[in-house]
């Protein structure tokens, strides 16, 4: 059998357009005589739509699209694709209609059911609930539909049969079947199947490809038969994440082995032979499995989503608030290098607390890139804005109340200044234009950035990235040619909107990142998310850097005292559980490449800040020994 496996662009809510590209590749696979062509899950409606699932009109025309595409299979060309099944005669509790996340298998024009008097396609048994995942919000999965309809799937079903081969169907989940009570994919195998296909609508993330490796190779080894893997690639999102969808369509032989595979974030096909045996015959060596180091995949991620928003957005030109720093400077070689040079407006806004050092580094940056490029003070307003509200009076109709302005609301000004005036004003002037927020993902986690000012703007695009690792992109981003000017990796990070923050003298953020970075990270992207009580711990046990994942000797180094550390991580954790929630709430979408971003990814509430008996303890016993040395 000749099979084509189509790696193809899911546009998420608009079944038509997705119709239309399967035709697209339908089309070319009549063409090449292919046996059977395989579309990844849920191509026809796409994934992450949000409460669209509950559309009744979306959801015909998603019925109506897929029995279009079942029209295009021929006696000689089966298509395999997934879409939404609608269940009209049962609802749940609440009223809303049953949907089903199925494969379809389709030939000579009609709809295949599995040989079962329910005349049913596939549908979905494990359905994740995890991370973005929200699947059992709007699908049921096959082991409670079946329970309604009082079968046994797993006793009456048979694998689907295509020109006497027995297919073994799954579907994403399916397949990573680990911590689950079931395997779908032993059960096709059990049920006769003589290959298997998984499809998939799978979003990247830093070394997902080396888990979908590992998963798949061992269940083709494990099972012995061939396991053909089909993804999609694009963008969705579910309104405060954007995932990029890799795809990296791959097929592996009864043995584990890679035989042939799609490479990440293009849309194309694959063609495989495979015998009934489950052997393969012959295949297209288009494909070698490279494990990237991570800035590559991280770059690569990057560029592919901010081309896919732009575009699906309708935008044209971004307007960046260049500091010269390395934030500000890393994002603004990403949009250069996505979107052309050409649509890039670089603006540098000083105060009088910027350095001739930062703006010097930010001509340098625009000039190096060869992008627009333009400063514009904000001392003047900054200084209109402290006149006017300084010692201002407010009056109740008895007494009166006057209110100044400290440093922290002087800094505060400044940064709403640049983003809520001037960039967005620039912005607004250019056609399909928008301005970036170029905050990283350990500002983000403490909350060092202002509201309605640094914390504005149309996409987070480095949000998903710790301070190390815009570095590390940085210097990837030169790898080439020196587009980042040099210095900008040596001087001191700052806000530089106070003496207190002036480089010249050495001063800057308060994160200390070479260690916050990874204590903050163990707050959030741990599968099983750290504590302030873990921390003190491990602190206690002299085993923190290494459970943080980080050099040793340096927080010994850095911390003076018991007390110190305490503080510190007090300090932190305050502000992390505070106010930063709520300044998430407000941050703009963000570009997921990590296993947990901020947002419908990782979920949070604004409530109290807890810490447990057993942290309260532990605090009160490394008080008591303050010597480190008596530490066991």
């Amino acid at each position: 059998m000749k099979i084509r496996c189509a790696q193809i662009e899911v546009i998420p809510g608009n079944p038509k357009e997705n119709y239309e590209t399967c035709k697209r590749f339908v089309n070319e696979a009549k063409k090449d005589a292919m046996d059977l062509i395989v579309f990844p899950e849920l191509c026809i409606p796409g994934y992450l739509i949000g409460d669209m699932w509950e559309d009744v009109s979306f959801l015909k025309d998603c019925e109506f699209y897929g029995r279009m595409l079942a029209k295009l299979s021929t006696s000689k060309l089966s298509i395999i694709f997934g879409n939404v099944l609608v269940d009209w005669n049962m609802k749940y509790e609440d009223g809303r209609v049953v949907k089903l996340n199925c494969g379809f298998v389709a030939k000579n024009k009609k709809i295949m059911y599995r040989p079962n008097k329910l005349k049913l396609p596939y549908i979905k048994t494990l359905q994740p609930n995890y991370r973005e995942f929200d699947e059992k919000r709007y699908f049921m999965d096959s082991k409670e539909y079946y329970l309604r309809k009082k079968e046994n799937v797993f006793k009456n079903f048979d694998p689907f049969i295509i020109d006497s081969m027995k297919i073994g169907l799954s579907i994403c989940e399916d397949g990573w079947d680990k911590d689950y009570s079931m395997s779908p994919l032993s059960i096709e195998k059990d049920l006769g199947a003589d290959i298997l296909i998984n499809v998939s609508c799978s979003p990247f993330t830093v070394n997902k490809n080396v888990s979908r490796d590992r998963t798949f190779s061992n269940k083709a080894k494990e099972l012995k038969t061939t396991i053909l893997y089909v993804n999609s690639v694009g963008i969705q999102n579910n309104g405060k994440n954007v995932f990029m969808f890799d795809g990296s369509s791959i097929v592996y032989n009864k043995d584990g082995r890679r035989c042939v595979g799609l490479n990440s974030f293009v849309e194309g096909s694959l063609n495989v032979d495979i015998y009934k045996t489950g052997l393969i015959g012959f295949y297209i060596r288009n494909f070698i499995f490279n494990e990237e180091n991570e800035v590559k995949q991280i770059h690569d991620a990057l560029i592919y989503g901010i081309q896919k928003y732009m575009k699906q957005s309708n935008l044209k030109k971004v307007v960046i608030g260049s500091s010269g720093g390395i934030d500000s400077a890393v994002v603004s070689a990403l949009y250069a290098k996505a979107i052309g040079k050409e649509n890039v407006y670089l603006v540098n806004m000083p105060s009088i607390f910027n350095s001739a050092t930062t703006i010097s580094l930010s001509r340098q940056l625009a000039e190096n890139i060869g992008c627009y490029y333009a400063e514009a003070s904000i001392s003047n307003s900054v200084e209109l804005t402290l006149n006017e509200l300084d010692d201002k009076t407010f009056y109740n109709g008895k007494i009166s109340d006057t209110i100044s302005l400290s440093q922290f609301n002087t800094e505060n000004i400044q940064a709403r200044d640049r983003s809520s005036r001037i960039l967005s004003a620039i912005a607004s002037s250019l056609p399909g234009g928008v301005f970036t927020c170029n905050g990283n993902k350990s500002e983000l986690t403490v909350g060092y950035c202002t509201l309605y000012g640094d914390l504005s703007g149309f996409l987070a695009t480095i949000a998903d990235l710790w301070k190390h690792q815009v570095y590390e992109l940085g210097r990837y981003l030169n790898s080439n040619k020196e587009i980042i000017p040099c210095k900008i990796f040596t001087i001191v990070p700052s806000a530089e909107l106070s003496e207190d923050q002036d480089i010249e003298n050495g001063k800057g953020d308060p994160i200390k990142y070479w260690y916050h970075d990874y204590l903050f990270k163990s707050w959030v992207e741990k599968w099983n998310r750290s504590t302030p009580e873990d921390i003190l711990v491990q602190y206690k046990k002299g085993t923190l850097e290494t459970f943080l994942g980080m050099k040793e000797g340096r927080v010994k180094g850095y911390f003076k005292s018991n007390k110190n550390f305490i503080e510190d991580l007090e300090k932190w954790w305050n502000l992390f559980k505070n106010m930063s929630v709520a300044k998430r709430v407000q941050s703009p979408p963000i570009l997921v490449v990590s296993r947990r971003s901020f947002g419908f990814d990782f979920r949070e509430a604004m409530n109290i800040n807890y810490l447990s008996r057993k942290y309260y303890r532990t605090k009160e016993w490394l008080l008591k020994h303050e010597d480190k040395n008596e530490q066991n």
